[in-house]
Formats: structure tokens, C-alpha cells, sequence
């Protein structure tokens, strides 16, 4: 019973060592992208074409799921 215990002790500090490298991993990734973004010289003209661009493919996405959605009903309705 004790090597059961002293098993689950060791596989609870692994993966409490792997979740703390995985989160120190992701910040350093966002903090380099960052760093990337900053030191673009044109970021600041760029930043709201971007923007504009993202809101767009949103918009995009929206209509798109709601003709497939239309689409469906309709040939629901035509086969029932």
C-alpha cells in the first residue's frame, strides 16, 4: 500500500512539473510575439488595416455559417 502511495506522490509531482513548464513555455512565446509585433517599425500603420481585416473574416464567417444554416433548412423542407 505504501509503494502505491509514494507512486501517486512521484506521478502528482511530474505532472505539477510538467503543467509549470508548459505555462512558463506559453509566456515566453507570447512575451517573444510580442517583442516581434513591437519592434515592427510599421505596426502602427499596419495595426488598423489588420484590425479591419479581422473583423471582416468574422463577419465572413458569420454569414457563411448562417447561409449553411439557411441551405440546410431549405433542403430540409424540400425532402420532408
Amino acid at each position: 500500500m505504501e509503494i502505491v502511495i509514494i507512486i501517486l506522490l512521484i506521478i502528482c509531482v511530474i505532472w505539477l512539473a510538467m503543467k509549470v513548464g508548459i505555462a512558463s513555455q506559453d509566456e515566453a512565446a507570447l512575451a517573444n510575439a510580442w517583442r516581434v509585433v513591437l519592434s515592427d517599425p510599421n505596426y502602427k500603420k499596419r495595426r488598423p488595416f489588420e484590425e479591419r481585416k479581422h473583423t471582416a473574416e468574422e463577419q465572413a464567417l458569420t454569414l457563411g455559417e448562417a447561409a449553411r444554416e439557411t441551405s440546410q433548412s431549405r433542403a430540409a423542407r424540400k425532402s420532408g
